[in-house]
């Protein structure tokens, strides 16, 4: 089983929403001394929900959780919107190449602003619900 937040890290990639380990991070969001990273994009995998029989064994319901870090409120809002507006669009695709067939994905939420770090940077984020093929 692959791990579906490397998949939705590719596919926010190959959506030209950043570059992975540039500025979109696998389940850590970096905090570099030096302020390299002031903004960046965080995608963690959180678990998910237990699968419904109904549906099959074959399919799962895993979560994921993406957070924005930007110095600058409007372009932290514009950028978690922008990948909500992809996030919600994802029917009967795979996210990346070789990877889980996704048949929908919903958001938990709104993009919702959750204030400022200890640095003054704008934290935003969204949680997402998919329904996706083992």
């Amino acid at each position: 089983m692959s791990d579906l937040s490397i998949e939705v890290a590719q596919f926010l990639e190959d959506s030209a929403i950043g570059t992975q380990g540039t500025d979109i991070f696998i389940t850590e969001m970096p905090d570099e001394k030096d302020g390299s990273v002031d903004d960046a994009v965080s995608v963690m995998s959180t678990g998910g929900f237990e699968p419904d029989p109904d549906i099959g064994d074959d399919v799962q319901v895993p979560t994921v959780q993406i957070m924005v870090r930007d110095n600058s409120y409007a372009t932290g809002s514009a950028k978690i919107h922008s990948i909500h507006v992809l996030m919600i669009d994802v029917r009967n695709t795979t996210l990346s190449s070789g990877g889980k067939h996704v048949y929908f994905t919903n958001g938990m939420q709104e993009p919702a602003y959750l204030g400022k770090d200890d640095k003054d940077r704008n934290l935003f984020s969204c949680n997402y619900r998919f329904i996706a093929h083992r």
